[in-house]
């Protein structure tokens, strides 16, 4: 399984309202933003990591800040002190508590590159799928293209109302239709160990 994030922030460039972003102080990161979204998909729906290893390297140590309604820039030149591209692979714990098993994952989180925002490749026995979202709209886009063995996928289901649902479900106190407070703990927990091994350049055991 493989996931390709690519962002246009935390890069070369940076919006003069998502600055503050080229902080790492203030939790806003490649890691923290994109990261945090990517491992919420991959711990929901496919489950927990069980170990990993992780390299974090930031290759704009200074970021050009754009003014978003010209798209030029303001002048002004802000330090980037986070990540400009993450690379992670590891284990997956994947299937049923009897028949549990290791599944290998990549993960690629990339800035200041011109290409799709989000693209997720599974590969199984029976072929291999590969999801890809409107650049502007990443892992918010309710119709992403998917394809099948190469075959593009035409009925894709597209329900604009899922952040509205998910809402309704916690104002109704349905479990398991939202994410919750334990679910950002354990995406956190991969964050944290991404940055430990790339610190310490070695395997990080979760389970």
């Amino acid at each position: 399984m493989k996931i390709v994030s690519f962002s246009g922030g935390w890069g070369p460039t940076v919006f003069d309202f998502f600055k503050y972003s080229a902080n790492a102080a203030n939790g806003a990161t490649l890691l923290d933003v994109a990261g945090g979204h990517v491992f919420d998909l991959v711990l929901y729906i496919l489950g927990p990591v069980a170990s990993l290893s992780a390299v974090v390297i930031n290759h704009h140590p200074s970021s050009v800040v754009i003014d978003p309604m010209s798209g030029k820039p303001t002048g002004e030149n802000v330090t980037h002190d986070g990540q400009s591209q993450v690379c992670v692979t590891g284990l997956l714990k994947t299937g049923s508590k009897g028949e549990a098993f290791e599944t290998p994952f990549t993960v690629h989180l990339q800035s200041g590159v011109k290409e799709a925002e989000f693209s997720w490749i599974i590969s199984g026995e029976n072929g291999t799928i590969r999801v890809q979202a409107d650049p502007k709209l990443g892992f918010f886009d309710p119709s992403p293209e998917m394809y099948f063995n190469g075959e593009k996928v035409k009925e894709v289901t597209k329900d604009d109302r899922k952040i509205a649902l998910a809402w309704e479900a916690f104002a109704d106190g349905k479990n398991g239709m939202h994410a919750n407070v334990e679910d950002v703990l354990k995406a956190k927990e991969v964050m944290v160990a991404v940055m430990k091994s790339s610190k310490e350049g070695r395997r990080i055991d979760l389970l």
